[in-house]
């Protein structure tokens, strides 16, 4: 079985022609560049069995290993400059530069865990009438690695403030076979089925609660290779590191079945999918680091008829998603571009040549 499987890849590129450079006189030519993509599996494998107490009564358990695996790459890219040999600065003519700033995290990893599920069932005499119930445990953590990289750029980046260049900078951070822990959390489900006289059609429903999970790292670093003038860690927090969260949310679902024929019937269904991650829990915050997601409420509404051929069943259908959240974080904003952001001092003790994350790196992207 395979609970998440879900991937996003896309890439957005910006050319324009306008004034960020501004010691310099005339337009600079202006290029974005962003790419994102992140890959997430969660394969289940495992038994269960079931016991029958009486004719209305049953209960089952099961066991599963769950292996869990993540690919996640984020790009970020900004250049400016004109494209004579030489720039105007005070009327005077200077060797022209290109002004740049770059940004590139990757992650991967993989986990191992074990879920315990516990359900029981009663059913009516006439069994048109059933209902059940089931609990997942957290996960028992069992191993994982991963690995983690980050690198940034920055040269010829003029402080108008300061009326200097800023110091150029770079930097590569890595770690290999970092230990790796993913969390799922406690849930409650319930359901209910009806079928109507002669059991040509039914209806079910069902409601599940997901609890909530505190912050916690999902990699953990012991000593990361970083150079020597730059500090690991923001606010007590690793530089090479990325935390996770949930909050609680409540999906329900309705499915329906209606007999046509003795050869054929129809399937349908609605069911929702509520993120549990809220709209500012996004990209790099002051407090962790996390990984940047695209995080929307989902409605599936599926639909499909069955076909019947002596022993076969054909089975068709189609599904629509509608997602959609409210005041999401934009990842950059490559439109309105920012020749120098100076460093947040008061969150980060670093001083501007030592800028060292994500927040920070926005020339000219703000």
């Amino acid at each position: 079985m395979s609970p998440v499987s879900e991937e996003v890849n896309f890439v957005i590129q910006h050319d324009d022609e306008i004034d960020v450079i501004h010691r310099t006189e005339g337009l600079e030519n202006y290029l974005g560049y962003l790419k994102y993509s992140r890959k997430y599996d969660d394969t289940w494998v495992g038994m269960g069995f079931s016991y029958e107490i009486s004719d209305n009564f049953s209960f089952g358990v099961s066991s599963f290993l769950s292996i869990k695996t993540m690919r996640y790459i984020y790009q970020q890219d900004a250049e400016a400059y004109q494209e004579k040999d030489s720039v105007i600065v005070n009327n005077q003519n200077v060797v022209r530069y290109i002004a740049e700033s770059n940004f590139k995290e990757e992650m991967k990893y993989w986990d191992l865990s074990f879920v315990f599920k516990l359900g029981g069932k009663f059913k009516t005499n006439n069994e048109r009438f059933s209902a059940g119930i089931n609990f997942t445990f957290p996960n028992i953590h069992l191993y994982g690695e991963g690995d983690i990289r980050k690198s940034y750029t920055r040269s010829n980046i003029y402080d108008n403030e300061k009326d200097q260049f800023t110091s150029n900078d770079s930097y590569l951070a890595y770690e290999k076979k970092v230990n790796s822990l993913v969390k799922s959390p406690f849930s409650l489900a319930v359901g209910i089925q009806y079928f109507t006289k002669h059991r040509k059609n039914f209806i079910s429903l069902t409601g599940e609660y997901f609890h909530n999970i505190d912050p916690y790292a999902v990699v953990s670093i012991s000593s990361p290779q970083e150079p020597d003038y730059l500090f690991n860690s923001v606010n007590n927090n690793p530089l090479l590191a990325y935390y996770s969260e949930a909050r609680s949310v409540t999906n329900f679902g309705i499915g329906f079945k209606q007999t046509l024929s003795p050869t054929v019937f129809i399937l349908s269904g609605f069911r929702t999918d509520f993120s549990v991650a809220s709209t500012s829990d996004q990209g790099s915050v002051f407090d962790e680091e996390k990984i940047n997601r695209i995080h929307m409420d989902k409605y599936h509404f599926s639909f499909g008829p069955v076909f019947s051929i002596k022993k076969f069943n054909i089975i068709t259908g189609v599904q629509y998603t509608y997602g959609r959240n409210n005041d999401i974080l934009q990842m950059v904003n490559l439109s309105d571009p920012v020749e120098y952001i100076r460093p947040l001092i008061n969150h980060y003790s670093v001083e501007d040549k030592t800028t060292a994350t994500q927040v920070l790196m926005r020339f000219p992207c703000s």
